[in-house]
């Protein structure tokens, strides 16, 4: 049996967040799941299509441009992440689930995939 970090521990310290990530990883989980959604030509972490429930903003995310999304706070005190940014979070785990909310993240994924090791992680 796997052991999964549904969207990092996001019940205890804010889902698709760094620190999400790190305290499911410091748990010991097999792999992480995250969301991803493309804004800017950059890849988000975020699970709905608007910001209201895990940020102190309201609405649709792609009312925001991105740098006034990286101004929202999530509800444990962090920004929105990249995926950029929590790649080195996401090696350290066996199983990476990447879960693409939107067809237009497909182009700008794979890039990012390729900068990053992959050997010895299950990619889904």
């Amino acid at each position: 049996m796997l052991i999964i970090g549904h969207r990092g521990c996001a019940y205890e310290k804010g889902e698709n967040t760094i620190a999400g990530i790190s305290a499911a990883i410091n748990a010991g989980v097999d792999g992480i799941e995250v969301d991803l959604r493309l804004l800017d030509g950059r890849v988000i972490l975020l699970h709905d299509g608007t910001v209201t429930r895990t940020t102190n903003g309201r609405g649709g995310y792609k009312n925001y441009s991105y740098d006034s999304l990286r101004q929202l706070i999530c509800k444990n005190g962090q920004p929105i992440p990249t995926l950029e940014e929590v790649m080195p979070l996401l090696l350290k785990v066996e199983n990476i689930y990447l879960e693409i909310k939107e067809s237009d993240v497909f182009g700008a994924l794979w890039p990012i995939l390729r900068k990053k090791p992959t050997q010895k992680r299950k990619i889904f």
